[in-house]
């Protein structure tokens, strides 16, 4: 697996058959995708969360940070565990004198798209200086691939494109990064409590987890015209009729959830725009 940047343009060229996307396609890459003389698709799958993940000796899951502090801490003003900011919003907890090792994925990635974005609006000296992107350049930590600490052989990929930045903070105590749920799930690093609850609801509304991302499953809008097998077209689209149909089978994974109602018709109206070499794609 790779993260989004890797993906969308392995999909716009026309390396792989279809991908998946937790960030919209640009300008720039669906500029290249008509390149293929079809434009891609991004039909909405089903939304995951990102966690903010921690390994400190001693505190296990469940610290209070929120948007300002992990700002600090992830533009390196914030260099301990025990500093005053982390305290006040965990009153009782014993905090190590722990140095902050900041980690982030080193492509470009989905994950660091919607964590950016997070910082961004509770951080104006954040969205300021840094910004928002699925790459931005980091004013501290070290980056760290989707590959990396994932141990060969048997299982010789990641299965999320977050489990090596989740097993190298979990191997590195101090450390901070922010993984997808589904990957802190496996590796077992300890998440953060982040302001609102964490339910699955749109940003803005009350009660809502505030790092929700919308995956989106990218295929070329004709496949035929980008020279791909009719067959492959009209698997790609049961496929995806199967995951867009009553109860969402993406969604009944472990980490994610289904779509909000908008999004769900969205999914079902780009499906039905599949074609080859120009003419519908049968419904089953």
């Amino acid at each position: 697996l790779v993260g989004s940047g890797d993906g969308i343009a392995q999909v716009t060229s026309g390396v792989t058959d279809f991908g998946v996307s937790g960030v919209p396609l640009n300008g720039i890459e669906q500029a290249a995708a008509t390149s293929k003389k079809t434009t891609v698709l991004e039909v909405p799958i089903a939304r995951a969360a990102v966690a903010v993940v921690y390994s400190v000796p001693g505190i296990g899951a469940g610290l209070h940070l929120d948007a300002a502090t992990l700002a600090q801490m992830f533009g390196g003003s914030i260099t301990r565990w025990d500093a005053p900011a982390i305290r006040r919003l965990n009153p009782g907890v014993a905090l190590p004198p722990l140095g902050v090792t900041v980690v982030h994925r080193a492509e470009a990635s989905g994950a660091t798209a919607t964590f950016t974005a997070f910082l961004s609006r509770g951080s104006r000296g954040w969205g300021r200086t840094v910004g928002a992107g699925k790459v931005v350049r980091w004013p501290t930590g070290i980056g760290v691939t989707a590959h990396h600490g994932v141990p060969h052989g048997i299982v010789s990929r990641p299965n999320t494109p977050d489990e090596g930045p989740a097993r190298t903070v979990a191997a590195r105590p101090g450390a901070i990064g922010y993984v997808g749920v589904a990957a802190a799930q496996r590796t077992g690093v300890s998440s953060a409590s982040l302001p609102a609850g964490g339910r699955f609801l749109p940003p803005d509304a009350r009660g809502a987890y505030p790092l929700v991302v919308t995956l989106n499953f990218l295929v070329f809008r004709d496949p035929c015209r980008a020279h791909k097998a009719p067959d492959l077209a009209r698997r790609l689209k049961r496929w995806l009729d199967y995951v867009s149909g009553p109860g969402q089978g993406m969604a009944t994974a472990p980490a994610f959830a289904s779509l909000p109602p908008d999004a769900a018709a969205t999914a079902r109206a780009r499906i039905q725009a599949l074609r080859c070499d120009g003419k519908p794609l049968p419904t089953n």
